[in-house]
């Protein structure tokens, strides 16, 4: 094995068992939100439907990950928020393995980071608050923080339970794959 190089590569079922509780379970939030990263929440619906709970908490920017009409989705635009002092972004994604979030990355970490930059404080929401929206925060902690993708599930999943899709996952361990390819 070649000097530096990784003894194992992460797999799908590592991941599960860090997202799992101590009996094997996958928990749902037992909140509606919660601070994963210094400036950086992740949230279901209802929080984010609440500007005045929005301002309340410090958020300054929303970043919709499941952004659409059906029952799946968060029905929400930026005109929602005009005059609340909230900035807004939405990506359409959907929680199914047909999905990928890689063509999103530079726009969802731009987005996270730039809120962040301007002393801002981000709550990232899809329907549940479990699958799209801790993916895209991962994948942030991955690319922008320069985390592993396990010590960014450990740190996430200390602060809230999170489910991402079988998908998401395999995605995200790409993705760190090629962050590790472009610094080798």
């Amino acid at each position: 094995m070649a000097e530096g190089a990784r003894k194992d590569k992460v797999t799908v079922k590592d991941l599960l068992d860090i997202i799992a509780d101590e009996n094997g379970l996958f928990m749902l939030p037992d909140t509606s939100h919660d601070l994963v990263y210094p400036n950086i929440y992740i949230s279901e619906e209802s929080l984010v439907r609440n500007k005045y709970k929005l301002k309340n908490i410090g958020i300054t920017h929303v970043l919709n990950v499941a952004e659409g009409v059906s029952h799946f989705h968060v029905n929400l635009t930026a005109e929602f928020y005009e005059n609340s002092g909230i900035t807004y972004k939405g990506i359409k994604a959907d929680d199914s393995p047909k999905f990928s979030f890689k063509p999103h990355l530079k726009e969802i970490c731009d987005y996270i980071d730039g809120a962040i930059g301007q002393g801002g404080t981000v709550v990232v929401n899809c329907r549940e608050g479990v699958s799209r929206s801790s993916t895209s925060v991962l994948a942030f902690l991955i690319l922008c923080r320069n985390m592993t993708l396990v010590e960014a599930l450990k740190a996430v999943r200390e602060k809230r339970n999170i489910i991402p899709n079988g998908r998401f996952l395999e995605e995200l361990i790409e993705i760190e794959e090629e962050k590790i390819a472009t610094l080798t």
